[in-house]
C-alpha cells in the first residue's frame, strides 16, 4: 500500500486516487500565461444574458407585439398601448434591464471567486459579451417594433 500512495495523487475533491501522469492535465500551462480567449461557457452566458437584459430594456414596446402575435390584441390596440409603456414607464423597463445585468454581473462575480484561481472564468469577456449583446438586441426589438408600429397605424 505504501507503494501504490507514492506513486499516485490522494484527490481532495472526491478522495479517489488519481494517477500522477493524470495530474498534469490540472496544471497550469507551459510559462505559466493561460488562453486570454472567452471560454464558450462565458460567451453563451454572456450572451444568453445580454439578449434576455436587452429584451427586458425594451419589454414595453415588445410585450404589445406579442399580444398581437397571439392574437389576444388588435394591431390598433397594440400601436397605443406601446406608446403608451414607452412614453409612462419606458424608463422603468430601460432600468430593469439595466439592474438584471448589473445583477448577473455581480452574480457571476461572486460564483468566479469560489472558483480554483487558476480556473476562474474571465469576468471581463463575459461582460463584454453580455453588453454588446443587450446594445444590440435593445436597438433591433426598437427597430422592429418602431417599423411594426408604422405599419399597424
Amino acid at each position: 500500500m505504501e507503494s501504490l500512495v507514492s506513486r499516485d495523487v490522494l484527490s481532495t475533491v472526491d478522495q479517489r486516487v488519481i494517477p500522477a501522469e493524470n495530474h498534469s492535465l490540472l496544471a497550469s500551462p507551459p510559462g505559466g500565461q493561460h488562453d486570454a480567449s472567452p471560454r464558450p461557457n462565458e460567451r453563451g452566458r454572456g450572451i444568453r444574458l445580454g439578449l434576455l437584459a436587452g429584451t427586458l430594456g425594451i419589454g414595453c414596446c415588445v410585450a404589445p407585439v406579442v399580444l398581437v402575435l397571439l392574437g389576444i390584441s388588435s394591431a390598433t390596440a397594440a400601436v397605443a398601448l406601446g406608446t403608451h409603456l414607452y412614453r409612462s414607464w419606458g424608463w422603468a423597463f430601460k432600468l430593469a434591464g439595466l439592474l438584471l445585468a448589473m445583477a448577473a454581473m455581480a452574480i457571476q462575480y461572486r460564483r468566479a471567486k469560489t472558483c480554483p484561481a487558476d480556473r476562474r472564468p474571465n469576468l471581463r469577456h463575459m461582460g463584454v459579451w453580455l453588453g454588446v449583446t443587450a446594445v444590440i438586441t435593445y436597438a433591433g426589438l426598437y427597430v422592429l417594433t418602431t417599423i411594426l408600429g408604422k405599419v399597424g397605424t
